[in-house]
């Protein structure tokens, strides 16, 4: 670097601002988007389980024997329609009467962030997972009675800055193509332009020099 002309070390120096800057600009969007899909996610975790826990085929199966065959062909299609990741149906024994894993049907839950709902409350969490970093919204089922018969859970799983960053459109692609293009130009201009004022501050120097060389000497 030392050993580069100023030229070039200007041009360097200032177009790795504008890479930088760019990325953090990027960065701070990506961030952005992600906060954005997260608010979303949660919206629709919520009313997705609000709408299963309603739902009298799940209300009227969740504790009979092998209930799931009747309520998981159900769940699955709204887990479907609804773009979820997955919906689990539990009763109060916690055992599973649906799940996008056919053999995890009729097994028993142990998850730790479960209790509340057992006790009729209505939240989110979020967590990470094998999937990322999931928000799973619970919800209580209720029998017509009001007496609390299971919970159903839908998790969304949050896109990753990187996940949003890759996914970018061509479009956005197309515009920091183009700002680096910019950029570098910018960077070459620049650099040309605070060597052409160095060389003529020089020869300026150069010329008092030499005119005070000369006034020295005829005096």
């Amino acid at each position: 670097m030392k050993q580069l002309p100023i030229r070039w070390k200007i041009m360097i120096l200032s177009y790795a601002v504008v890479i930088f800057s760019l990325l953090i600009g990027g960065l701070v969007i990506a961030v952005n988007i992600q906060q954005t899909e997260e608010r979303e996610l949660r919206l629709r975790s919520m009313n997705t389980a609000r709408t299963v826990a309603e739902l009298s085929d799940i209300k009227s199966a969740i504790n009979q024997p092998e209930g799931w065959k009747e309520i998981n062909p159900v769940v699955e299609e709204i887990r479907t329609i609804n773009e979820a990741d997955y919906i689990v149906v539990m009763n109060m024994a916690k055992i599973r009467y649906s799940h996008p894993v056919p053999d995890m049907l009729g097994t028993i839950s142990e998850g730790t962030d479960e209790e509340p709902s057992f006790a009729e409350h209505t939240y989110f969490s979020k967590a990470k997972g094998e999937l990322g970093t999931v928000i799973r919204a619970f919800v209580p089922i209720k029998d017509s009675e009001l007496n609390q018969t299971g919970v159903v859970v839908v998790g969304n799983r949050i896109p990753s800055v990187l996940d949003i960053m890759s996914g970018l459109s061509k479009e956005i692609l197309f515009i920091v193509v183009v700002t680096l293009l910019f950029g570098l130009l910018g960077s070459i201009l620049l650099a040309n332009h605070i060597k052409k004022q160095m060389f003529q501050l020089d020869r300026l120097k150069s010329n008092g020099c030499t005119k005070s060389g000369r006034r020295r000497s005829i005096r």
